[in-house]
């Protein structure tokens, strides 16, 4: 009552629910939902926009699944005289323990991590990790981005939140700016995360 739906910026984690929810609400208010994404959609709308403040050119990519496979087959190949001892199973594993401290807002310091950076900078495309630690990155160090960012929407309505993980929940809490605007809704029985 009383609020128009661009009021609204809606999350989700899939591109499909996010399709699903823009039509249940044409469906029931008989309205259009502008601003209903993926989370992490609205992360790299955000690194796009403030890419000079992380040293990216603006036309960056995303690694899907194929080209990070290729991205790490490249890796071994450049370093295999530095690395022979490592099947590509264990390089698998040096990717995923990249991306459980980028999920956590933790620096990867390892000499696997650097030269990943150093990868995806030279093919200008990053992983969906890295967009959401570079987006809490401008979030948190420009007020004036940030100021920008939130003011796009009174309410935040985020779902599934069960499946965030602490990098999710920092971007959140920065598009939030402290106000209490946030609904989030999600059930810890059909998390997919519960391990973490």
């Amino acid at each position: 009552v009383g609020y128009e739906p661009e009021d609204f910026f809606v999350a989700t984690l899939t591109k499909a629910a996010a399709r699903d929810f823009e039509q249940k609400v044409k469906k029931e208010l008989e309205a259009d939902l502008e601003n209903v994404s993926t989370l992490h959609h609205r992360a790299k709308g955000i690194v796009h926009k403030y890419c000079e403040h992380i040293g990216w050119p603006a036309d960056f990519g995303v690694l899907g699944k194929l080209e990070c496979e290729m991205l790490l087959a490249d890796m071994r190949a450049d370093l295999k005289a530095r690395s022979k001892k490592l099947s590509k199973r264990d390089w698998y594993g040096l990717l995923r323990e990249y991306q459980r401290k980028a999920a956590n807002l933790q620096m990867d310091e390892s000499s696997f991590a650097k030269a990943y950076r150093k990868y995806q900078s030279f093919y200008n495309a990053m992983d969906w990790y890295d967009i959401m630690r570079f987006a809490c990155e401008i979030l948190s160090n420009d007020d004036g981005a940030c100021e920008e960012e939130c003011s796009k929407a009174k309410f935040i309505l985020i779902d599934e939140y069960q499946d965030l993980n602490r990098a999710d929940q920092e971007f959140v809490r920065l598009l939030c700016d402290g106000r209490p605007t946030l609904l989030a809704v999600g059930d810890d029985n059909q998390s997919i995360y519960g391990g973490r």
